[in-house]
């Protein structure tokens, strides 16, 4: 299982390269599954944030997916490890101070926190800017993904 980290500022472009990557997953016949750092929890004036107030698990079912909300502090290496044999590649948008293979978006290098290349990011594999480098980057991951 192949793991890689997408990181960058917020409005960098993360979740639309993302989506492209999985698209050339698709294609390729590889499975996939993405693990998204969110800053903020489910707003517990919904239904769903009612529920896991009081619930370990909530599970959703809706006509085409099921969304299982569990109420407990996340580690991500131990979600990645539920994943070990049943996909190929892991995307992982955000958590910049795991020590994964990642790529940085740099639309705009500096964001609330300051200058992204400041944060001594470990295991960067490439640094790019998604507005003008969008083919570059798509054909180096599609390159990554099959191999070995």
């Amino acid at each position: 299982m192949k793991i890689l980290q997408v990181v960058g500022y917020k409005d960098t472009g993360k979740t639309t390269l993302i989506v492209e990557f999985l698209k050339i997953l698709k294609s390729l016949n590889l499975k996939a599954a993405v693990i998204k750092h969110h800053h903020v929890d489910i707003d517990d004036t919904t239904d769903t944030g009612k529920f896991s107030r009081y619930s370990e698990f909530t599970i959703m079912n809706t006509p085409n997916y099921i969304i299982q909300h569990e109420h407990r502090r996340p580690n991500l290496n131990d979600q990645i490890k539920t994943l070990n044999d049943k996909v190929d590649v892991v995307l992982i948008e955000g958590y910049k101070n795991e020590d994964y293979e990642k790529i940085v978006l740099t639309h705009s290098f500096t964001g609330e926190k300051g200058d992204i290349r400041d944060l001594s990011l470990t295991n960067v594999v490439n640094y790019y800017n998604v507005a003008s480098e969008k083919d570059a980057i798509l054909q180096w991951f599609e390159g990554w993904s099959i191999d070995k």
